[in-house]
């Protein structure tokens, strides 16, 4: 029993030793995304593509905000055309890489009047609901418990619609949609 493990062990730990380079990208495989728009941020591609001999013209440069927050427009004008273009014309690209200047973050668009009428709502009902609790001190416990599970689910439907209305997205998790 011993042998056949210590043999297998050995059989797996040379596999992945000898292969792991099959696993490895080669530099021709990366696309590095900069933004014109940010001091130093053309100069950090360059650096990086030159440590990593990633040729010179897997380089997508953006013109776009330098914040950290641009809006989905931006994002869907500015940052999809170019590099669905490239990634288009170079399907050998398997890895991505975004350098400082890039945006982090997408911003969703903004609540729509009928989005902020319900959590409106919502938070209106919590907000009785607890001043009832805390109020009222002689609730009978069978109406005191209703009301603790009434406010609850009121809490559980905020938090439910939060999740529903945070629609900002991450930059890099976006680009592997493209």
């Amino acid at each position: 029993m011993g042998s056949i493990l210590t043999w297998t062990t050995s059989l797996f730990l040379a596999g992945f030793f000898f292969t792991s380079a099959a696993w490895a990208l080669a530099p021709e495989e990366v696309l590095v995304i900069c933004n014109k728009n940010a001091a130093k941020s053309r100069e950090l591609a360059a650096y990086y593509m030159e440590q990593r001999k990633i040729p010179p013209q897997n380089l997508v440069v953006l013109r776009m905000t330098d914040r950290e927050t641009c809006t989905r427009l931006e994002y869907e004008a500015k940052a999809i055309p170019p590099i669905r273009r490239f990634l288009e014309e170079n399907l050998s690209i398997r890895a991505m890489v975004t350098v400082f200047g890039v945006p982090l973050k997408i911003a969703g668009p903004k609540n729509t009047p009928d989005e902020i009428q319900q959590m409106a709502r919502l938070n209106d009902q919590k907000t009785t609901i607890e001043k009832r609790l805390n109020t009222a001190a002689a609730l009978d416990p069978s109406k005191r418990q209703a009301l603790q599970k009434t406010l609850k689910k009121a809490k559980n439907s905020i938090k439910r619609l939060k999740i529903n209305l945070d629609k900002n997205a991450s930059f890099d998790s976006e680009l592997s949609l493209i």
